[in-house]
């Protein structure tokens, strides 16, 4: 089995020589994607480290992190790669728990695609920046919505993992390339009826590895992508579009009314609704 680390790299020369020092020795190749960082990131971190396994690719132009991720996969699929592992080149990532991904992917034949869960417990709740833990649970409730997952949640964590044969059946040029990509990713593997594991991790936060994403600012751009995917979802599943379309015109029949009765049913229907999504989820 060939396993390829692919890390997108933007104004992280402090951190990257750290996360390619903890990179395991199983892993075959690590693809370093310089997004053109005014920092010169990749050829900096060069200079002061050497490994055989390293390949470098220099974008001429901003890509953005979902784009060189994409441009990282195909050159692991070039390289012939069974198992694909992405990491962010912040820091923020327990390196060491890499062969948890590499075990899942190798074992369990119907697991397309796993990724790290910040949101798995009140204690690794509490550590995470307050602004960045409200708006991640927002973004974990619409991406229920929009890539019909419902058991996945901390649907932008970077750190991932994805077998080789279903990576080649995405539809890269229609996948988001900004920072939408791991959500849009998910609707992308639903599209292809992947199963999707979570595996629940603890990352680190410190003011050396901030992220670039400032959630308030993008909460509006998210919102208005999980809307146009979830609608997609719902033009591809006639039954479960039909359900919300009488979901809607009860929930407009009940405030029209303004009876307690229909209110109730109305919920119900709602409650059956997504009760169907959830059992129609890939596993």
């Amino acid at each position: 089995m060939i396993t390829s680390v692919v890390i997108p790299c933007y104004k992280s020369k402090s951190m990257l020589i750290r996360v390619i020092k903890k990179i395991p020795k199983f892993v075959n190749k690590i693809i370093l994607i310089d997004d053109k960082c005014p920092n010169n990131t990749v050829r900096e971190t060069l200079k002061k480290i050497k490994d055989k396994r390293i390949i470098a690719i220099y974008n001429i132009k901003n890509i953005g992190v979902g784009g060189s991720v994409l441009k990282g996969y195909k050159k692991a699929l070039e390289l012939k790669s069974d198992i694909i592992i992405k990491v962010d080149s912040d820091g923020q990532m327990d390196l060491s728990k890499m062969k948890k991904f590499y075990k899942i992917l190798n074992t369990d034949e119907r697991c397309a695609y796993v990724k790290a869960n910040r949101f798995f417990s009140l204690k690794s709740l509490i550590k995470m920046p307050k602004i960045r833990m409200l708006g991640n649970i927002i973004l974990t409730l619409l991406n229920k919505f929009s890539s019909g997952y419902w058991s996945i949640n901390d649907p932008t964590n970077g750190y991932t993992a994805i077998k080789s044969n279903y990576c080649k059946k995405l539809k890269f040029n229609s996948i988001k390339k900004n920072f939408f990509f791991e959500s849009d990713l998910l609707f992308h593997l639903n599209c292809l009826n992947a199963k999707v594991i979570d595996i629940n991790l603890e990352a680190k936060y410190n003011i050396n590895n901030s992220s670039n994403l400032v959630i308030y600012k993008v909460i509006p751009y998210f919102i208005k992508n999980h809307i146009i995917n979830f609608i997609k979802r719902l033009l591809r599943n006639k039954l479960l579009l039909l359900l919300y379309i009488f979901n809607l015109l009860a929930l407009i029949l009940s405030y029209l009314i303004s009876y307690k009765d229909i209110y109730i049913v109305t919920a119900l229907f709602i409650f059956i609704t997504i009760i169907y999504d959830i059992s129609t989820e890939p596993r």
